[in-house]
């Protein structure tokens, strides 16, 4: 028997309840010895699974009792007599019938059959034995002793045993197919003629299947069945049921199956299905390593899938696809970390992708080549706080409608050069007329020396207190808002539909809005930052698909995608933007700062002084206790303040 893995092992681990069933049928081939063929080798050759002998004073004919028992009714009657548990002898003195016999024995093990009025043979027998396709026949005796074994049971020699269940089967059926049964029939059953062979690794609903493709050559199996069907082929060292398994797994394999697919190769070592499987996952390589059958990978595969995969995506998407892995089971796969960061260029990491191996505590508390490979990134940014950013006063809007500022020009990264505490000093503004209409979805905009909030479809202003300025054409939900000239432009939010884009624009007492070209996906809680005649529309909301960054024309009024490879920036806190890089705060959870150079219209890895001192700065205003939204701007005119200090 071969070195496998046990059945019961494989089988514990119980399948789910969702199942889709596929037919696993053995090919037809006019060059395949039949049921019968195999029969009459055997007895030609051994006779070891012979069990009847017939015979007069002068001759005897040998054969299995079992193939002609359950065909032929005229034996049905002859056999009734006879004991299966032991060697079966019967005497015909009747030379002519038994002359008969002999002839008609002879002719049914080459597949034809003699007329004769005492031996009468079935209808559907008569119809194809003389079909030049002898699998119509081999399909008709099959039949018949697939019935046999699942129904009276008359002529089953032998009862295979799991320990929970009883499976009745014909020895000489299953030992000319399967080397296997041979030798548990006659060297590990403690008695030759022992009725009862115990196999206790096998689950009984994987050996009934199995049973049912000796008989049949189909079966119909659920999908999460592959794998213990392949421990089964390998258990009973059925080549033949293999192959047949292998074709029908691999035209199954799709995106969604194929990691568990290639592991199942892999564990049974079918080199056409390993073949096969990594091609589909080459194919679809983003989607299956960001999926959950990724995590499912085994400490046991993940070196060869990684370097399966280590040539089809970035060092950078490499790095992420190993933390995720990790955080599926820390505890146990911490310590893999080595072998992945072995196979990346460190250089092609990318800030967001260092900050979330920061952020993941329990990696760098049991993992010292992870922690060490941290402090190394992080010493060669950030050597001092030296930096030409130069913030402004931050405004915080509560839901409530109150407006606290604060004066962040003191503020300065820390670094190792850097020790420094800044201690904000929130001031409330006076604000005489609160508005119920505020909420968590308003936005807070600083322009005209002016505070503005949008609030549905409302433009409020502050000076002292809340007014109305003017009205939008859409209601505006979760939008961004970005101030050129004298014009403020309000782009997406819930109720946008596919990202539409308005102007609002207010002279000589008069309001003017208009609707603008749409841009191309549908965004809310993203930023929306101007740029020498340009619009940029960066991030999206959590809650919806990745969209890429769009730029507006304010000239032409036409939207463009840029197809860049960055952070997944998502829930835009905050943005500033310096010397043409825009600085922006995303994330809900943890707090995460992207560089994006506006002029030359790409990302910015790494740390630096910049997004220190804006990381700093938005780690102090976003915690604001009701915080609806922030903005960033000069000291009002007449701030009209009282004193409070949080």
């Amino acid at each position: 028997m071969q070195n496998c893995v046990s059945m019961s092992e494989v089988s514990a681990k119980r399948r789910k309840v969702t199942r889709t069933q596929v037919l696993l049928e053995a090919k037809s081939d006019s060059s395949e010895f039949t049921i019968t063929d195999l029969l009459q080798r055997d007895r030609n050759e051994s006779q070891e699974f012979c069990d009847l002998t017939i015979t007069n004073s002068y001759e005897k004919i040998i054969l299995h009792r079992c193939l002609f028992g359950t065909t032929i009714s005229f034996f049905d009657d002859l056999f009734s007599g006879l004991k299966i548990e032991e060697p079966g002898l019967l005497e015909i003195e009747d030379s002519n019938k038994f002359q008969n016999i002999k002839e008609f024995v002879e002719k049914f093990y080459n597949g034809s059959v003699v007329k004769d009025d005492e031996i009468c043979v079935p209808e559907k027998y008569e119809e194809v034995v003389g079909d030049t396709d002898k699998n119509a026949l081999d399909d008709f005796v099959r039949h018949q002793l697939n019935s046999d074994r699942l129904g009276l049971r008359k002529f089953c020699d032998v009862t295979i045993s799991t320990g929970t269940r009883n499976f009745p089967v014909h020895k000489s059926v299953l030992a000319v197919q399967f080397d296997y049964f041979v030798k548990i029939f006659t060297t590990e059953m403690k008695e030759k003629y022992q009725s009862t062979c115990h196999i206790s690794d096998v689950d009984d609903e994987i050996l009934a299947l199995v049973l049912d493709f000796i008989y049949t050559k189909k079966i119909w199996v659920n999908e999460d069945m592959f794998s213990d069907l392949f421990a089964a082929t390998d258990y009973f060292c059925m080549e033949a049921f293999n192959d047949e398994l292998v074709n029908c797994i691999v035209g199954l394999v799709s995106d969604e199956n194929c990691v568990e697919m290639w592991i199942t190769g892999k564990r049974f070592k079918s080199e056409i299905l390993i073949q096969h499987v990594e091609q589909e996952i080459c194919t679809h390589i983003l989607f299956v390593i960001s999926s959950k059958q990724f995590c499912n990978i085994d400490q046991l595969y993940i070196e060869d899938f990684v370097k399966l995969i280590k040539e089809k995506v970035s060092g950078d998407q490499l790095m992420q696809c190993a933390v995720l892995w990790m955080k599926h089971d820390m505890t146990k796969r911490f310590r893999k970390f080595g072998m992945f960061y072995e196979m990346i260029d460190t250089t092609s990491i990318s800030q967001s992708t260092w900050v979330l191996l920061m952020q993941t505590k329990e990696l760098m508390r049991h993992n010292l080549d992870a922690a060490n490979a941290v402090i190394n990134y992080t010493q060669q940014f950030v050597p001092s706080a030296e930096t030409e950013l130069a913030l402004g006063t931050m405004y915080v809007m509560c839901q409530s409608g109150d407006v606290y500022s604060c004066d962040m020009s003191a503020l300065k990264p820390k670094t190792s050069t850097n020790k420094s505490v800044f201690v904000p000093k929130w001031s409330k503004l006076k604000n005489e007329n609160k508005s119920s209409k505020f909420g968590q979805n308003s936005t807070l905009v600083y322009g005209f020396q002016k505070l503005f909030a949008f609030v549905d479809y409302d433009v409020l202003s502050f000076n002292e207190s809340w007014q109305n300025e003017g009205r939008l054409q859409t209601k505006c939900v979760n939008s961004a808002v970005a101030f050129v000239g004298d014009t403020f432009y309000v782009a997406g939010g819930s109720y946008f539909g596919n990202g539409g884009l308005q102007s609002y624009k207010k002279s000589y007492g008069n309001q003017q809005t208009e609707n603008l070209a749409s841009c191309i996906y549908g965004r809310s809680c993203f930023a929306l930052i101007p740029h020498q005649g340009y619009l940029f529309a960066v991030g999206h909301s959590c809650l919806y698909a990745k969209a890429p960054i769009e730029v507006y024309s304010i000239v032409s009024n036409t939207w463009e995608t840029l197809i860049l490879t960055g952070p997944d920036v998502c829930d835009v806190k905050l943005s500033l933007v310096h010397q043409s890089r825009a600085y922006i705060v995303y994330g809900n959870d943890t707090i995460q700062v992207a560089t994006f150079d506006l002029a030359r219209r790409r990302w910015v890895s790494g740390v630096n002084a910049e997004t220190g001192i804006v990381e700093r700065c938005a780690s102090l205003t976003l915690g604001f206790p009701d915080f609806a939204s922030c903005t960033m701007g000069q000291p009002l005119p007449k701030p009209g303040v009282a004193n409070l200090y949080l």
